[in-house]
């Protein structure tokens, strides 16, 4: 994403104290209004920056290496994947089954796999590894902490399915990880994440398998599908709290059908992340 983006906008960034100390989590640029970044639990202006609708433009042929055609199916669901694991959410006119117009971009930017110490691991699972649903709201963190047990869960031994449908997870290019997820991981990228997990369960012999987001009913049939024939899972869901999760239809019947066993609340207090476990 550093290589997408201007000087102009990084010299600002730096300028704010955003950099290897206090990395950036997102940048949003809108037509005519001042970026905005997010770090550290904070979001803060780039003063004297008022981007232009092409300048816009040219930043998203930029990310798509200068063919959005090449990159229909993403920007029919509104982003793209960058390389390195980050993504370019694109809010623009559809047309056509493509878009025109763009009027904000936001770079999510991934977060450092290391969150997550062997003793933090061992100590959420003394009794070995359990289904784990992780949640909390948008841009706390659940695929870094998703990333991080997968390494953890390669490292102990068990063999994982990651159904990475957005280039997010294991950023794979040309068949090798941008993140050092372990040896035992296996990656589907792209396409529908239920069908993924359904292939990985089929061709893989997986331990464990591992998904980003469940939000579709298509997502929760193939979670229990899964679930039901003995394999576990990890994946990550938009919620407050267990109870505001227990409200969604989809993920009533996932909690009533007792698959997960653990629960990863993760909280942002002072720029800290802390997570708390539930067993469910």
């Amino acid at each position: 994403m550093y290589d997408i983006l201007p000087d102009f906008i990084l010299q600002a960034m730096e300028k704010e104290g955003i950099g290897e100390k206090h990395p950036a989590e997102e940048l949003r640029l809108r037509v005519g209004r001042e970026p905005l970044v997010k770090y550290a639990g904070k979001i803060i202006p780039l003063p004297g920056i008022h981007p232009t609708a092409q300048f816009l433009r040219e930043l998203a042929l930029k990310a798509a290496q200068h063919s959005l055609y090449a990159y229909e199916k993403p920007l029919r669901n509104g982003w793209l994947p960058l390389s390195g694991g980050g993504r370019l959410g694109i809010a623009a006119t559809l047309a056509d089954g493509g878009i025109r117009d763009i009027a904000s971009l936001c770079f999510r930017f991934p977060g450092n796999h290391a969150c997550l110490t062997q003793e933090e691991y061992q100590n959420m699972y003394k009794q070995g590894f359990q289904s784990t649903l992780i949640l909390s709201p948008p841009g706390y963190g659940k695929t870094t902490l998703l990333r991080a047990l997968l390494g953890h869960l390669s490292a102990a031994g068990y063999v994982v399915g990651v159904a990475d449908d957005r280039f997010e997870i294991a950023a794979m290019r040309a068949g090798t990880p941008g993140f050092p997820l372990g040896a035992g991981c296996d990656v589907i990228s792209g396409g529908r994440k239920d069908e993924a997990m359904l292939m990985l369960l089929r061709s893989m012999s997986p331990d464990v398998i591992a998904c980003d987001e469940i939000t579709s009913p298509e997502d929760a049939e193939a979670v229990i599908t899964v679930g039901n024939c003995g394999v576990h899972l990890l994946a990550t869901t938009h919620a407050m709290d267990k109870e505001s999760l227990s409200r969604r239809p989809i993920y009533r019947e996932i909690l009533e059908t007792k698959i997960f066993q653990r629960l990863i609340r993760i909280d942002i207090a002072d720029g800290v992340r802390r997570y708390y476990t539930e067993v469910l």
